[in-house]
């Protein structure tokens, strides 16, 4: 081959490989940033149901430990104590999680849906111990629901683990105080 065709070769090859390197059909890093961003975005949405979860349990240990108080039966208040430490534990998992996540773990006090939730209790509760574990009973219902909805979410698979767990917790407990109804 004389010098003549290697060169003609030599740009026939760099005129066919020349389109691919500039159009990018080859790995780079622009291609990479893509994933990252929608990872960070279902960071964030993971977080925001974490600390929703969490303020969750909050709310249900401020209300457990409201019923205790309400109780006159001893027998009733060492169920509830069993209960709320379960509830402890969830806040305890749920926390570690969020943490893990990078969010910020809610202060341990009520919001406006805890100071609801405890004001129908105490008004259910005013009078009987069969009040108090119908409104307990009741607000246990819609933190399921909460659980439930972040069950059904697109949930990193150790954080639905968690929710699981705090979920089937919380589920028995409901069921437990809905026998003593």
């Amino acid at each position: 081959m004389t010098i003549n065709n290697k060169l003609i070769s030599l740009k026939k090859i760099v005129f066919l490989v020349a389109p691919l390197t500039l159009f990018g059909c080859y790995h780079s890093y622009a291609a990479t940033e893509q994933p990252l961003t929608q990872t960070q975005k279902n960071q964030e949405e993971t977080v925001k149901a974490l600390q929703k979860l969490t303020h969750y349990a909050i709310d249900e240990s401020f209300l457990i430990s409201q019923c205790i108080d309400n109780l006159s039966n001893q027998a009733l208040k060492d169920k509830l104590q069993t209960i709320k430490r379960e509830c402890d534990d969830n806040i305890k998992e749920l926390s570690a999680l969020l943490i893990k996540y990078g969010g910020n773990v809610p202060d341990y006090s009520k919001d406006f849906r805890g100071y609801f939730m405890s004001g129908y209790t105490a008004m259910r509760g005013a009078f009987t111990d069969q009040g108090t574990f119908n409104a307990l009973h009741t607000n246990l219902k819609l933190i399921l629901k909460a659980f439930e909805s972040a069950l059904s979410s697109s949930a990193p698979a150790d954080a639905k683990e968690v929710i699981k767990k705090a979920y089937d917790r919380t589920k028995k407990a409901a069921q437990d105080i809905e026998a003593q109804l």
